[in-house]
């Protein structure tokens, strides 16, 4: 699994790769830890790349969320789309996770929450 940084106007911008499954769940958590270690405290998470979810990275997703929550950090999903966007739909977590449609709208409301 990849992951791509990007920093703008202090909103790091976490572009997710490929598959989020069994294999990748727990590299996606620990390189999550070392994000929250950051001075970060505005996170998009970019899944435009994103071809397939597993339980193992719903897992991982429910972590980096409950994580974020505990450390106050403001994390906003987007671009969820296709089979990944069934899955998140079926277990009701578009209800729970924050989800907006483009990467600039979620830039924007970050933006306005200063």
């Amino acid at each position: 699994m990849e992951v791509k940084l990007k920093n703008k106007n202090g909103v790091l911008l976490v572009e997710l790769q490929e598959e989020i499954d069994l294999f990748h769940a727990n590299k996606l958590k620990l390189y999550f830890n070392k994000i929250f270690e950051s001075s970060h405290k505005k996170i998009v998470l970019n899944f435009q790349e994103v071809t397939y979810i597993d339980s193992s990275g719903i897992g991982a997703l429910l972590n980096i969320f409950k994580e974020s929550k505990k450390r106050e950090i403001k994390i906003l999903f987007t671009n969820i789309h296709g089979s990944v966007k069934k899955v998140i739909e079926l277990t009701k977590l578009d209800d729970y996770f924050p989800i907006l449609r483009t990467q600039e709208e979620a830039i924007e409301q970050l933006e306005a929450a200063e």
